[in-house]
């Protein structure tokens, strides 16, 4: 078995006590429309393509954007992630070693599917949520906060002395 490839961390890892909620470049607006109704008083949510100013109305504690640069800032200082299946469920986990939740846009066709889905949660000690609603998302949360991601072998160290024999 071959370790993961991922990230150095570019950013100081600690906990300030935040959920960062995203749908990556094109959002996820049916995680958003549920994460608002959430009595979570610290959200750090990216929103991508989604019109984030009605998510600003409703929660003007809340640090609210579309785009960031620099996002993995944010996931660096964050207690848990919440994304779609995506590379920042794994840079969360492996880079920056965060809890994730893993919340899958119906809205798209999972080129990967559910089965890789599945094996992705397990392999990065994440929570897989089926069914978007408050409680799930909720219960997510609670239960994300106790675990801690898994740690793997450097991956790209591994590759390169590989290639270096070569």
């Amino acid at each position: 078995m071959y370790d993961p490839l991922y990230e150095i961390p570019k950013y100081k890892v600690r906990n300030e006590g935040y959920v960062v909620v995203t749908g990556g470049t094109y959002g996820h607006k049916k995680l958003f429309d549920t994460i608002i109704k959430l009595d979570l008083e610290k959200v750090v949510l990216q929103t991508g393509r989604v019109r984030p100013e009605p998510y600003r109305k409703v929660r003007p504690d809340w640090v609210i954007f579309d785009y960031d640069p620099e996002f993995n800032r944010w996931i660096a200082k964050a207690d848990v992630v919440i994304s779609h299946l995506g590379k920042t469920v794994i840079d969360a986990a492996l880079t920056y070693r965060k809890p994730v939740i893993i919340v899958p846009n119906p809205e798209w066709r999972l080129t990967a599917g559910w089965e890789d889905a599945e094996i992705l949660a397990e392999k990065l000690n994440a929570i897989l949520v089926k069914e978007i609603s408050p409680s799930a998302i909720s219960e997510a949360i609670e239960t994300a906060r106790k675990r801690t991601p898994p740690q793997y072998p450097d991956g790209a160290k591994k590759l390169a002395n590989e290639i270096l024999k070569t």
